[in-house]
């Protein structure tokens, strides 16, 4: 299950892959995130609307399915509580 197909990006946030990862900046907070790697191939397929996330995660990651779906999981958890990502309403 890809837990962040129920998150889109927050409003304010704004992004650019750099060598090291993914450089993150909620506007309106004033955080800026460094993701490296893995995490920032993640951050890049969300963004972009891939589709195969859990299973692109899991090669990129040299993991197993499940694993990069607890990957992404706590991804997910962790950008929604920094403000990165917000839950779509229903």
């Amino acid at each position: 299950m890809n837990r962040l197909a129920s998150f889109r990006l927050a409003g304010a946030v704004m992004w650019m892959v750099e060598g090291s990862g993914v450089a993150v900046i909620n506007l309106d907070s004033g955080l800026a995130a460094q993701i490296g790697y893995p995490q920032a191939a993640v951050w890049d397929m969300f963004c972009r609307g891939s589709a195969g996330l859990v299973e692109k995660t899991a090669v990129v990651a040299g993991i197993s399915v499940s694993e990069a779906e607890r990957m992404i999981a706590e991804a997910a958890e962790r950008w929604c509580v920094d403000g990165l990502i917000e839950e779509i309403a229903d």
